[in-house]
């Protein structure tokens, strides 16, 4: 069995942080808070993270993390209220209305400055989910 660490808000924001953020965080059971912004992090988002149920807040924004939007942040982790995933390099097709299921508890999505492209967003808003995007900008082309 994989060892359990007891960590209920993991501050490492502004730290100057370099590199992939590694799968044993998996093992913080009890994590209640992520905030991880503004580093140097990079690669993809590790499936892993999906195992911390009591996940409340993620913050990943300002990093270099890359690929598409993890479906597992949006599905797996359904207690999750706040999910900054900002000035970052996911890119592709992503359509919000489909992704976030309705069972979630999300009430606050930030995916600016990003790369990614889809339909404009049509039913968050009657779903009370705050969605910041860059519908002025050409890093979310609406389609």
């Amino acid at each position: 069995k994989e060892p359990t660490i007891s960590i209920f808000s993991l501050e490492l924001s502004d730290n100057n942080l370099v590199g992939e953020i590694p799968k044993e965080i998996g093992w913080l059971d009890d994590l209640v808070f992520l905030h991880l912004s503004n580093n140097h992090l990079h690669g993809v988002v590790p499936k892993e993270l999906s195992s911390i149920s009591n996940l409340l807040e993620i913050d990943l924004s300002g990093n270099e993390f890359s690929g598409t939007l993890p479906s597992f942040l949006f599905n797996d982790l359904l207690s999750t209220r706040v999910l900054k995933l900002n000035n970052n390099n996911f890119e592709g097709f992503t359509d919000l209305d489909k992704l976030i299921p309705l069972k979630t508890k999300l009430s606050r999505i930030d995916l600016r400055m990003n790369k990614l492209r889809g339909p404009r967003p049509k039913q968050l808003k009657s779903r009370r989910i705050t969605t910041y995007i860059d519908p002025q900008q050409e890093n979310y082309g609406f389609e």
